[in-house]
């Protein structure tokens, strides 16, 4: 019997990189920007072989604009580090491109436990065929990078491993890793997400029962689609009791958390996770979220701002940059996020949500009802997120027929977009409480909400900010 994580790990001297979590060093994580752990990830991914420039600008700056000082920056911050150690990991091959030339031992994280089964385990990284590992190895590094088009590759590079090998695990953990991070993302695949992710968690957790990122994910799963508060908190609970590291997971509690209204919680959650993990995105977006709907409008704009320096390319970043900058009263920089967040985003969804409301706020009102128009135009995948910029252009019945559609398509994103500031005017009504009430419904007697882990007594040095 084996117990696993969802995460590729790549180890090389004394180093450990985990392309979804980061890089650590003798135990210590080590902070890289976004663009020089992306080109990590790509080159250790493809360790021994030539990386030419082009792959290495198409990966790392999909669609972007790019000069070779840029590149030649991220080759040198890496040369660097490693230098530290007396390490020299990455060669130059001229007009070829780059090599990671070290030793590369490659897992994910699969360890035996007692008993163990008579039942041969279920092919791992290191036993699977090499082109299925390879797709694999493929899928996870352009999930790191969370623009769409990224996204929807690791898809189809995930679902090859798959083809190629019915019983990779693994696999088939990345492939719900993926699912789950477009929920966030309008993309060919919208119609199929919430099936397919259901779908792939049933065959990783059909495989490996204990299987914790799958177990993870489904609680999380039937938390937001289903409303399954009391079952999902306590899977988490089960999970994290076993490993308090497993900092993923730890966010996911906070969200649902958060999604509950139980903020104080989620705050001491989030600010633990994101001081042990900055560059997990998701946890600090909920972070400014919890801020905000705590009132700490302007810790909000100070962790907002910090993730953005860490996380400059994210579109979520900047879109939670200008929320939190634009309830401070900060309209230029709000407006100038938003932009930014929009256009990293292609023009996402929810980055038009949040230039309406920037817009708006800003007291360019015609310009925010032209962006309305065209949100209002498409197929809009998560109705909540339209609540608070139909409210400032149309009017409260607008705002409650949108989160009422929410709710009858069980819309994932409304029990957060509750949460909202901007919502005061409407929440004393009638309409308002019954929603709440539906949403956050749980059992009589247990709100399945108590953590069983403790906050860890030590606080690390690289905190989120106080309020």
């Amino acid at each position: 019997m084996y117990e696993s994580s969802s995460r590729i790990v790549f180890e090389f001297g004394p180093f450990r990189l985990i392309p979804s979590d980061g890089l650590w060093c003798e135990g210590q994580f080590v902070h890289l920007p976004p663009k020089e752990l992306a080109v990590l990830v790509t080159l250790v991914g493809q360790y021994g072989a030539v990386v030419s420039k082009q792959e290495l600008f198409h990966t790392v700056w999909p669609g972007d604009p790019v000069s070779d000082e840029s590149l030649t920056r991220c080759i040198y911050v890496l040369r660097k580090l490693f230098a530290q150690h007396g390490l020299t990991y990455i060669e130059t091959l001229h007009r070829r491109g780059y090599r990671f030339s070290g030793t590369v031992k490659v897992s994910d994280g699969v360890k035996p436990v007692e008993p163990v089964s008579l039942t041969p385990p279920k092919p791992t990284v290191n036993t699977i065929n090499p082109e299925a590992r390879e797709a694999f190895m493929q899928g996870m590094s352009r999930l790191h990078l969370r623009h769409p088009r990224d996204i929807e590759q690791s898809i189809r590079c995930l679902q090859r491993a798959i083809e190629l090998e019915p019983h990779f695990t693994r696999a088939y953990v990345g492939l719900a890793s993926a699912f789950r991070i477009a929920l966030f993302r309008p993309s060919q695949y919208d119609a199929m997400l919430k099936p397919a992710l259901e779908h792939v968690l049933s065959e990783a957790l059909s495989q490996i029962p204990q299987e914790r990122d799958a177990r993870a994910m489904q609680a999380w799963s039937r938390a937001v689609f289903n409303h399954e508060w009391e079952s999902s908190l306590t899977t988490l609970n089960e999970l994290i009791s076993a490993d308090p590291t497993l900092w993923t997971v730890r966010s996911d509690w906070a969200f649902l958390q958060l999604c509950l209204g139980h903020v104080d919680a989620a705050l001491n959650e989030l600010r633990l996770v994101v001081g042990q993990n900055p560059f997990l995105v998701e946890s600090s977006c909920c972070l400014v979220y919890a801020l905000a709907a705590a009132g700490h409008y302007e810790a909000a704009l100070t962790q907002a701002r910090a993730a953005f320096e860490r996380l400059p390319s994210m579109s979520a970043i900047s879109g939670v940059m200008a929320y939190a900058a634009s309830l401070c009263g900060m309209h230029d920089e709000a407006v100038a996020a938003a932009e930014r967040a929009t256009h990293l985003s292609d023009r996402n969804p929810l980055e038009l949500v949040v230039l309406i409301s920037t817009l708006y706020q800003a007291g360019d009102h015609a310009a925010a009802e032209k962006v309305y128009q065209e949100l209002v135009g498409q197929s809009v995948w998560a109705p909540s997120s339209v609540a608070v910029p139909a409210l400032l252009i149309e009017g409260p019945e607008a705002c409650f027929s949108w989160l009422e559609k929410a709710h009858a398509d069980k819309c994932y994103l409304l029990p957060i977009f509750l949460l909202d500031p901007r919502l005061e005017p409407v929440r004393q009504h009638s309409r308002y409480e019954a929603l709440v009430a539906s949403v956050r419904r749980t059992p009589a007697g247990n709100s399945g909400t108590t953590p069983v882990v403790p906050p860890m007594k030590h606080r690390p040095h690289n905190t989120a900010p106080q309020e």
